[in-house]
């Protein structure tokens, strides 16, 4: 296991994880080039990614760090219950794009009064082949901060999409 995932993990959360790769879905806002641009200068050991939904951008940071053959850890902090775009219309209404409240509800594939983000982003990372350099956290921004600041741990990128309101 990576130095955080097994600082957060006394098992690989992606270990007994079955994928399903035909539910593999990358849709979700990145921005590629700048990522490719700040992984090939700064070669970072660690990345936490703040918001990370169904972890498009975490792959792709991933899949960056592995064609520069470095041994990034990607650590992805996000609550996987939506923001409040997905629960209330009015929050919806005030986004500049063609979608609708609907739309972004849908999103959240809402099982059980349960979102189903995590379960989304866990098959994604396996079906990108990246769960090697990822380490999820399921967590609010600031209980992450809390436990990896007492963990020592340091981010030489930290990517924040989290909280769009």
């Amino acid at each position: 296991m990576n130095a955080i995932k097994s600082k957060l993990y006394k098992i690989d959360p992606f270990e007994s994880y079955e994928p399903n790769f035909s539910s593999f879905d990358r849709s979700g806002w990145g921005l590629h080039g700048l990522f490719a641009y700040l992984i090939t200068r700064l070669t970072p050991k660690i990345i936490i990614e703040v918001g990370t939904w169904k972890g498009n951008s975490a792959i792709h940071m991933a899949e960056i760090a592995s064609s520069l053959k470095l041994s990034t850890e990607i650590v992805c902090v996000d609550t996987f219950t939506g923001s409040p775009e997905h629960w209330i219309q009015s929050h919806s209404q005030s986004f500049n794009d063609d979608r609708t409240f609907s739309d972004y509800y849908d999103d959240l594939k809402i099982t059980r009064g349960r979102p189903t983000l995590f379960e989304i982003f866990m098959n994604n990372c396996i079906c990108a082949k990246v769960a090697n350099r990822i380490t999820p956290f399921p967590v609010s921004s600031d209980t992450a901060w809390y436990v990896l600041n007492t963990l020592g741990v340091k981010a030489e990128v930290i990517y924040v999409d989290a909280g769009h309101e």
